[in-house]
Formats: C-alpha cells, structure tokens, sequence
C-alpha cells in the first residue's frame, strides 16, 4: 500500500499534511484491527472444528454445527456464534451424565442459568433417563456412546433412550487455547498488517 502526501511548505501546509498523515495512519489501523479481529475468530472457529471433529460425534452432526458457525467482526472486538439448535447442549453437556462432568467456568453456567437435568413428560423420575426419537434424515445429537438404541420405527426413526451427554466443550477449548498461547495472536496481528500493507 503506498500513500503519497504531498503539501507546502508553510505553516497551513504542514499542519494540513499532518491532519492528513493522522487520518491515514487511523485509517490503516481501523483495517488492520478488523482484520485481525476476522483472523482471530477464524482461528478459534478452526480450533473448534478440529474438537468437534475428534469428539466421536456423528460426522452429519459435525458438518451440521461447522456450516452454523456465525462470524461477525467489528473494529476491535468480534462475536462467533453457533446457530445451530443443539449446538448448546453439544458444548455444555446435558442431563445426569453433563451434571457429572460440568462446564468448567460455573460462574458462566449461573450466568446463563444452564439446567443439566431438567424434568420433562419423557423423562423417567427414577431413574433420570429419558426417551428421544431421532428422525431417520437427522444425525444424532449426542456422543453415541450416550445413548441406547431402543428401537426402530417403520418410518426410519429412532428411539433412543440416554440418561445425557457431556460436554464436547468445543469452543471453550478453542478460546482457552488462543488465550493460553500469546503467540498465536502475536502471528495474527502480524499476519493482518502484512495482509493490509504487503510484506
């Protein structure tokens, strides 16, 4: 990227050309900050991926969460959300079996007010098990290891009978690991002025 400030040699002139050097200077910073911002969710996203991608997830699940991740950059912050319905309860878990390994910033379940093991009319009291149909064109939601096939429809779907899932814990894991390594902004932030100005 090249500028080119010209002026004269006065006194307006100078402080004309130092206006504009200001301007061009906050410019290229406002850029490179979203640019970084954008890089940084990226990563993380990436990250993400990778966990969910060696979760024991079912791949149709998989490739159903990576195509809801949702990326919005502003100048010098940004937000990267997973739209996908079940994408919560893959990420903190659910029922018994989430109540037994829970997310690990519990100030952050209090927060949002997270219920592992809430009551519902298909869940058994005593035994804290419940019954769930999973329709013969969508994946199951939950590790598989979590859940007992307890019969096949006529019509492909299936009834599954689970006491939860735990957590996949997906993004926490990609955010705690760019926040535990300063390197990997440092090479971003590097990355966004290169991207921006060349070299």
């Amino acid at each position: 990227m090249n500028k080119i400030v010209t002026f004269d040699l006065s006194e307006k002139g100078i402080v004309n050309a130092k206006k504009e050097i200001k301007n061009i200077i906050k410019s290229i910073n406002k850029e490179v900050n979203t640019e970084f911002v954008s890089m940084c969710l990226d990563w993380i996203q990436n990250r993400a991926i990778t966990y969910l991608e060696t979760s024991g997830l079912n791949g149709d699940m998989i490739n159903a969460l990576r195509e809801s991740f949702v990326k919005k950059v502003f100048v010098r912050a940004g937000h990267l959300i997973v739209r996908h319905p079940q994408g919560a309860y893959i990420e903190f878990g659910v029922g018994q079996v989430g109540l037994q390994e829970p997310y690990p910033k519990a100030e952050f379940n209090k927060e949002i007010n997270w219920e592992y093991d809430m009551d519902s009319d298909a869940k058994y009291p005593v035994s804290r098990r419940w019954t769930f149909v999973v329709k013969s064109n969508e994946p199951l939601d939950m590790l598989p290891n979590n859940a007992q096939l307890y019969k096949e429809k006529k019509d492909g779907n299936k009834v599954y009978v689970s006491q939860g899932s735990q957590g996949v814990l997906f993004m926490y894991n990609a955010i705690m690991d760019f926040a535990n390594n300063l390197e990997i902004p440092a090479q971003l932030y590097k990355s966004a002025w290169a991207k921006y100005i060349g070299g």
